[in-house]
């Protein structure tokens, strides 16, 4: 398994990352914000 911390995850790259991501069933997806009221996009 492979633990990948994304910073800035609400933005337009990370998400188009975020959505690669997920699909992978051996990553572990830490999302890291700097505002939590404003979720990944």
């Amino acid at each position: 398994m492979k633990n990948v911390i994304i910073l800035g995850a609400s933005g337009n790259i990370a998400t188009q990352v975020i959505e690669i991501m997920v699909k992978q069933d051996d990553i572990h997806l830490t999302l890291f914000l700097r505002n939590t009221r404003r979720p990944p996009m």
